[in-house]
């Protein structure tokens, strides 16, 4: 199939999706008055082993009254500073997408997403997460990318050439993404739940349902499509940090193992014990 085929395809499966998300919007009844941001961390029942981690890491930084919700399948972990949220087994597209459809009819606002291997290193203030509610209210953001992986490597200097979001000072923090590769990325962002789960919707109708999948498949029709500044009308508004990460976090697992980086900063925590592999249903991908 050629690039113009693969576009028209793309373009079909965004537009249905759109169609179905505006439907179910019409319909939902979701809560009025819902948090203007709520913590999704997302994992599956097979990364057991770095649920204890991640729970101490994402409570660790996180202020102390910021609601965390952790999506897992059919268990989770008993631990009151965590909202449980099953979405049951599935492809990580439909699990994801189970997870953000409930999160917008409880009425929340915005998704600030991590997974479970995505650790944070330094605490993340009320201040902030203002801040970055506040940047996605004015410039009408659909996501705001925050850490690290968020941009290829060789596109970072020209990310960093791109306009701001604004002269105040959290918006200077901020580039308008334009573009560039990986407009879709998990790796920490805030999403407006709509549009994440729009992109999960047309996924699916592409048979796009593991994570890599719906990276590529999304980034691909949002590459031309994404505005570049304050005043392009393009239909996707993407912003991204500029001169360094606004969130620091240590990538804790590469193909299902831990990393050297994940396993020393459980050491340097002395909290080495709450890694726990092993458990009965763990999931290493290659091996099963």
């Amino acid at each position: 199939m050629n690039e113009t085929a693969s576009s028209r395809l793309r373009a079909g499966a965004w537009l249905a999706a759109s169609g179905v998300s505006t439907m179910e919007r019409r319909l939902s009844r979701s809560a009025s008055g819902g948090s203007d941001l709520a913590v999704l961390l997302h994992s599956f029942d097979g990364y057991r082993r770095y649920w204890l981690p991640a729970a101490h890491f994402t409570a660790k930084h996180l202020p102390a009254n910021q609601e965390i919700h952790f999506a897992t399948e059919e268990r989770t972990l008993d631990d009151e500073r965590l909202i449980p949220l099953l979405t049951g087994t599935g492809t990580f597209v439909a699990r994801l997408t189970r997870a953000a459809k409930q999160l917008e009819q409880r009425g929340v606002r915005s998704i600030l997403y991590l997974q479970e291997d995505m650790w944070l290193t330094e605490p993340i203030t009320t201040v902030q997460l203002d801040n970055w509610v506040d940047l996605m209210d004015r410039h009408r953001l659909d996501s705001l990318k925050l850490g690290k992986e968020s941009v290829w490597g060789p596109e970072i200097p020209s990310i960093r050439e791109a306009p701001r979001l604004d002269d105040e000072r959290p918006g200077r923090a901020f580039s308008w993404f334009g573009e560039h590769h990986w407009a879709m990325s998990h790796h920490i962002t805030i999403f407006r739940p709509r549009f994440l789960i729009q992109s999960l919707y047309a996924a699916t109708l592409r048979r796009k349902r593991e994570p890599i999948q719906h990276e590529i498949f999304c980034s691909l029709y949002l590459k031309t499509r994404v505005a570049a500044g304050p005043n392009d009308e393009k239909p996707y508004r993407i912003a991204v940090w500029n001169d360094q990460p606004a969130v620091r976090y240590v990538h804790a697992s590469a193909n299902g193992k831990l990393t050297q980086p994940g396993l020393d900063l459980l050491k340097q925590e002395g909290i080495d014990d709450l890694y726990r592999p092993g458990l009965e249903g763990e999931v290493i991908p290659g091996r099963d």
